[in-house]
Formats: structure tokens, sequence, C-alpha cells
């Protein structure tokens, strides 16, 4: 470009000169023109048609900066992305949040705790899984109960199965499987002991003694071993429930009388 007063011709010696336009700006800024026509100086102009212009140093929070600004480019060639918000299933979002002045993602997608299920996880501990892949203990996804809560119940650890449910092996059922399809004592039995029998297809809960009287008792499909009575004998089943009378007589043999039938189970 040119710089100086116009020559007049009234002059004694040239009164202009060139000075060189800008080439390269300082770190964090690019060439640019104040026309925003492309970056050119052609020579004929008394000012310098490029200026330095700022390049972005900041975007909003869930963004990052991306690409560098040395001053020697003719763009600005820094731009803003969108910080990772989500992960693949069996990954979790690890890292703090971007704050729209750092370069780079501050945010990446960390594998989930192998004891941790399908439904994936939260964070990197055991304790920040969605489901488990074996069982929960106290909170925490393990691949096995502590002895002193050895039973699977639904999925989580127990010290014994609860009320109305029957103990298959180490896990808690509603009902027990057909290979052992007898619930005595809460456990999933074969067939009943010597000093129980079988209340058939139509059972009256998980209960080891039967009062007739007693209308309250959880009539279910399970078949249940239940306690023979102390004087029943094979031929003498006066006492005990209607279904079992019908279906079933004790194993347990004794010589004394039987006893006289209750009105009820007449």
């Amino acid at each position: 470009m040119r710089r100086g007063t116009q020559c007049t011709g009234t002059s004694r010696h040239d009164t202009t000169q060139c000075v060189a336009c800008l080439k390269k700006c300082d770190s964090g800024q690019y060439l640019s023109t104040r026309n925003g026509e492309a970056v050119a100086c052609p020579g004929d102009g008394r000012s310098d048609p490029t200026f330095c212009a700022t390049c972005t140093n900041e975007c909003p929070a869930g963004y990052f900066l991306k690409g560098s600004c040395d001053g020697s480019t003719q763009s600005n060639d820094i731009s803003c992305q969108k910080c990772l918000d989500s992960c693949e299933v069996g990954e979790y979002l690890a890292g703090p949040e971007c704050r729209g002045n750092e370069h780079g993602d501050s945010r990446s997608c960390e594998t989930c705790h192998e004891q941790c299920g399908d439904d994936g996880c939260y964070g990197s501990s055991t304790d920040e899984c969605n489901s488990c892949r074996n069982i929960e203990f106290d909170g925490t996804c393990v691949a096995t109960c502590p002895q002193h809560k050895p039973m699977n119940n639904g999925g989580i650890c127990a010290s014994a199965c609860p009320e109305g449910m029957h103990a298959d092996g180490m896990f808690c059922v509603v009902k027990c499987p057909k290979d052992t399809p007898l619930s005595e004592s809460g456990n999933c039995v074969k067939e009943c002991s010597n000093d129980r029998y079988d209340t058939g297809t139509k059972s009256y809960g998980s209960y080891d003694s039967y009062e007739p009287d007693d209308d309250t008792a959880d009539k279910t499909t399970q078949r249940v071993c239940l306690l023979c009575n102390e004087q029943c004998s094979n031929a003498a089943v006066g006492d005990l429930p209607m279904t079992a009378r019908v279906a079933n007589t004790c194993k347990m043999v004794t010589n004394v009388s039987p006893p006289v039938r209750k009105e009820s189970l007449r």
C-alpha cells in the first residue's frame, strides 16, 4: 500500500512511500478484511485493507473449543462443538461438564463395571448399576451372596425366603419346580418325610400344621408336606384335612385308635 500525502507535482521529491500490508497476526487472531472480502493487498490503496480479528475463545456451556488459531490463517479456525451428553448402553458418561472455554471434550464414555446388568449404569462403581448381572447385596451388585444372606430372592440376597415363598436350592420361588414339587418347612423337596403327608394339588399354604376351624389359612396350588397327626395311621386319617383323607395317608403308622372326627370335617 502507499502511505504519505498525495503527489501534487509541486514538490521537489516523492511524498509517498510503499508500506507492507499485514501478513501475520498474534496467536489467537486471524487475518481478515474490513469489508468481508478475501484478504488481499493490491497496492493501490492508501490504507491497509486487512486487520487482525480475534478467533473464537469461548463457547456456551455444554460446548468445547475445537481447532487452533496461531495468527497465520485468514479465517477463524476455531469452532464450538457440542460435548458428549449420552453414551451407549453398557457405558456411562465420565468427566466434568463442559464449561465452554476449554479445548477438547472434557467428557468421555467409559465401560460399566462387569457386575452391572444389561440396563447399564450411571457410574464406575458396583453400586451405580441400573441392574445387576448376577445378584444384588445391600444395594451393590455382587457375583454371589455372602454366607449370612445366602438366598436369592428375586435377584436380591436374603437371609431366608419371605413368607409365602419356598426355597429351591438357593433361590426363593413362588411355586416349587416339577423335579422338587413339594414344599416341606419352606424347602422344595421330591417327597415328604416319613412324619409328613402330601396335601395334594390344593394345599393349605406353607404351614407345618393345620387347624380345620381356621378360615384364614392361605390356600394355594402349591403342594405342601404337613406334619401328620400324632394319632393317625394308614387306616385312620379322620383328623386330617379333606384333601389329605381323599388323596393321601400318613406314612407313619401307630397303634393308637383314630380320633373322633371334628364336626366341621364331616
